[in-house]
């Protein structure tokens, strides 16, 4: 969340960037951080009943970490794609004063 609000702030720099960009980022993090690491664990836990500690996390990481990841990056790709789509201007320098 950290690295995608300074990218946010960054670009806002050098073009326009939506009010709402952080707070989006900031409810996808929670969101995605929650429920990704409550499946962590409760797959660790299950394997915990099976395997030594060792062989647990080995197994949680093999499987469901990899789940993980590919969720990640597929959000991530899927948030980009936006990219492509026009942001319309904010209206108020087309106001008169």
């Amino acid at each position: 969340m950290v690295g995608a609000i300074s990218s946010v702030i960054v670009l806002a720099n050098s073009s326009y960037q939506s009010i709402f960009a952080i707070n989006i980022i900031t409810l996808l993090g929670l969101a995605l951080g929650v429920d990704y690491s409550l499946f962590m664990v409760a797959r660790f836990r299950e394997e915990m009943r099976k395997h030594p500690i060792e062989t647990a996390l080995s197994n949680t990481l093999s499987t469901t970490g990899k789940a993980i990841l590919f969720s990640g990056i597929t959000v991530i790709f899927g948030l980009a794609a936006t990219l492509f789509f026009p942001i319309p201007r904010c209206a108020r320098w087309a106001w008169p004063v």
